[in-house]
């Protein structure tokens, strides 16, 4: 398997998922109380630790079979991982503004990246 679908299976596996989504929250209350270091350092480290051991121990192939690996494979470009990683941003400037709505745009703009793939495409005239 080649790197870059190894590094994209990985991504749906529950540990990582579950990482990154806590990490993220945990960071998000961090910043909201202004403890910039830490939140910093949960926001990137446990993800980042996750990925490691994930990258050497786990199955990849076993991901593939499932719905969420073929779509993953399928719709998760670098522009959705980028589009996902702005909305995090979004939603940490509003944790750290004390402003609700920017978290919830923040989640909306995630969201969205996450479900770009199930929105019909248009196709163009030849």
């Amino acid at each position: 398997m080649k790197l870059r679908q190894r590094l994209l299976h990985l991504q749906v596996h529950p540990l990582k998922l579950a990482t990154d989504w806590v990490s993220a929250l945990v960071a998000a209350a961090l910043l909201w109380q202004h403890a910039l270091a830490y939140g910093l350092i949960v926001a990137a480290l446990p993800s980042m630790l996750v990925s490691i051991v994930l990258f050497w121990r786990a199955d990849a192939n076993s991901f593939v079979r499932t719905a969420l690996g073929s779509y993953m494979l399928r719709n998760n470009t670098p522009a959705m991982e980028g589009v996902r990683f702005c909305g995090m941003l979004v939603l940490w400037a509003g944790a750290w503004l004390g402003w609700w709505w920017l978290l919830w745009a923040g989640l909306a703009v995630i969201a969205g990246g996450w479900l770009a793939g199930m929105w019909p495409r248009r196709r163009t005239a030849a």
